[in-house]
């Protein structure tokens, strides 16, 4: 036999082999069953909607709630809290002298912290427009299909701004079915204040007598069927929001 024909015989030997163990393997894989599993998160019921409402009025400023501030210690409480929902729609609306709606109620939790976490003080102007808050949080959950709807209220301070007062807008939850559930942050007395004027990056610092409306809290939540809660320090509200 001329080297040729030698070469010729070994290549197809060569590939006769390789087919043989390649369909061999095919046959083991073919038997073993393979599929390839899709999985998909299918929620039986409809989560509850929840719209923060957040006060970042200077006072909130207050440094009572070491290490952070009152604002902070908030933004900081809400945040866990996101991070510990599953398939529940949340939203945010913060209130200064003006109200406006940061995140609407969704599913977009990574959106809604990174909107959290920009939020600074006195962005809103230096009033507190608790009723203005609640109303544009309210106007947010209108078309909510949810079978319970709650707005999370947290301030420090009394309505001095706005046009339209708590006590108003909690009707207008009511008429709803929103309840709301007030946090009302820190005590009465003098507490140390220190933050920067967004517009001129001026830093104040000095005592502020703290106090908030406790009855105007308290009303708004039975007004809607929800609940007062006082937050005194950084444990009191990680209770109250775990």
């Amino acid at each position: 036999v001329s080297k040729p024909g030698i070469y010729i015989t070994k290549f197809i030997l060569l590939i006769g082999s390789f087919s043989f163990w390649f369909g061999l393997l095919f046959l083991m894989v073919a038997n073993a069953g393979p599929s390839i599993v899709s999985r998909e998160k299918i929620y039986m019921t409809r989560g509850i909607d929840i719209m923060f409402v957040l006060d970042e009025s200077p006072s909130m400023a207050g440094k009572d709630f070491l290490p952070f501030n009152r604002f902070e210690a908030a933004k900081d409480v809400i945040k866990l809290f996101v991070e510990g929902r599953d398939h529940d729609p949340v939203g945010l609306v913060s209130f200064g002298e003006h109200a406006v709606l940061r995140v609407p109620p969704g599913l977009d939790y990574e959106h809604f912290l990174e909107r959290l976490k920009g939020l600074q003080l006195m962005e809103l102007g230096n009033g507190t427009a608790m009723g203005m808050g609640i109303a544009v949080a309210c106007l947010h959950l209108d078309e909510s299909t949810a079978e319970e709807k709650i707005i999370i209220l947290l301030t420090d301070g009394d309505n001095n701004a706005g046009e339209i007062v708590p006590e108003s807008a909690a009707h207008i939850a009511a008429a709803m079915g929103i309840k709301i559930y007030a946090v009302g942050l820190g005590g009465v007395g003098e507490v140390p204040l220190e933050f920067t004027d967004p517009e001129t990056g001026k830093i104040y610092r000095g005592m502020y007598k703290s106090s908030y409306n406790e009855e105007t809290l308290k009303e708004l939540a039975e007004i809607t069927n929800g609940r007062f809660f006082q937050a005194l320090s950084p444990g009191a509200l990680d209770t109250i929001l775990s």
